[in-house]
């Protein structure tokens, strides 16, 4: 009898043991979709299964394994994933991206979602792709609708052989990019329907059109992929910095309360005034840095030098510019900060127009 009991017990803490370390492992936020690469291709919420097609392979990743991916026609292949959106409805999908081996002039895909496979039926195809843009490595998010598409791109490359994480969100019919945790672009987005696709691909491009080689080669990514995860929603500032932080190197965390950055004012000498908050309670903040584009558009965003922090009272701060002449037509700044004390990141987009 009392051997039955330790056992049960035993039993129980066992199962404890595991439940712990399965919260504590699994991502924030519920993902309808999450391929963790350690060692297989299958979808780890659904259980869909996944192939490796022609050749790749599985390498140290951020956590566990990764995708090995060589640029050409290696892919991951997931067959009737069952995931669809309606018309105008969020979406968000992030992915640790580690770019080593890009091919000139194509585009290094990450996922590829597309109802038709690429076989082009009358009418045109529907669906959407996560890409590293050709040799500028920026950050894309295409939505294909029928014969057109729309497409956001981030302000800054993804830098090479370097573990970076990105997050692309649509939310009604606007677009977010984010990397490493902080908001990088954000730009009008199509807000058509994406049908369930017959296949995803991570890594490439599924084409049917090509006899005996459906991966369509160049447009591979060449490098490593890592837990990638698909939302039915848009993630909010604090679950991406929280995905970010959980496999970040330690000086790169975004901090669990991220800055709340708010404009209070706009002098007519052009200079704003800020307050950062993080958890509703006033913050000191460093600058991480000032972008700014005269078009207003997050595409054409160029980093502004000579840009200072003044502390003007308990969390409120003055942002100087030094040179003047460079932001006098600027439409659209983005103001970056981070907490020295907790690490924690926040970001705010002025519209100056």
């Amino acid at each position: 009898m009392r051997r039955s009991i330790v056992a049960g017990l035993l039993i129980v803490l066992w199962a404890s043991v595991m439940c712990v370390a399965q919260s504590e492992t699994y991502p924030p936020a519920e993902p309808i979709a999450w391929w963790t690469a350690d060692g297989h291709a299958a979808d780890s919420v659904r259980g869909t299964p996944g192939s490796m097609e022609f050749g790749g392979g599985y390498t140290e990743g951020v956590d566990g394994q990764a995708f090995s991916l060589d640029g050409w026609n290696d892919s991951v292949v997931v067959w009737d994933p069952g995931i669809e959106f309606g018309e105008g409805a969020d979406f968000s999908i992030a992915a640790w991206v580690n770019l080593q081996q890009p091919t000139a002039n194509c585009l290094d895909v990450v996922l590829w979602f597309e109802d038709a496979g690429r076989i082009y039926r009358a009418g045109g195809t529907r669906g959407l792709s996560v890409a590293l843009a050709r040799d500028t490595h920026r950050v894309l998010l295409y939505i294909t609708e029928r014969t057109s598409y729309s497409v956001v791109e981030s302000s800054n490359a993804v830098p090479l052989d370097s573990w970076v994480h990105i997050v692309c969100i649509r939310e009604g019919g606007r677009a977010s990019i984010y990397i490493d945790g902080i908001l990088n672009a954000t730009g009008d987005i199509s807000t058509a329907r994406i049908p369930a696709p017959e296949m995803i691909t991570i890594g490439g491009i599924y084409d049917r059109r090509q006899p005996g080689l459906p991966i369509e080669s160049g447009h591979g990514f060449g490098g490593l992929l890592d837990e990638i995860l698909i939302y039915d929603r848009a993630l909010t500032i604090d679950e991406v910095a929280e995905l970010f932080s959980r496999y970040a190197p330690e000086e790169d965390r975004v901090g669990c309360c991220p800055v709340t950055l708010s404009v209070t004012e706009i002098r007519e000498s052009g200079e704003l005034v800020l307050f950062a908050a993080s958890e509703g309670i006033p913050v000191d903040v460093d600058l991480v840095k000032v972008m700014s584009s005269s078009w207003g558009s997050p595409a054409t965003l160029s980093e502004c030098p000579g840009v200072t922090l003044q502390k003007v009272a308990i969390g409120a701060f003055r942002v100087k510019f030094a040179v003047r002449t460079d932001l006098d037509s600027a439409r659209l700044l983005i103001i970056q900060v981070r907490d020295p004390l907790s690490s924690s990141q926040g970001s705010v987009m002025v519209d100056r127009s």
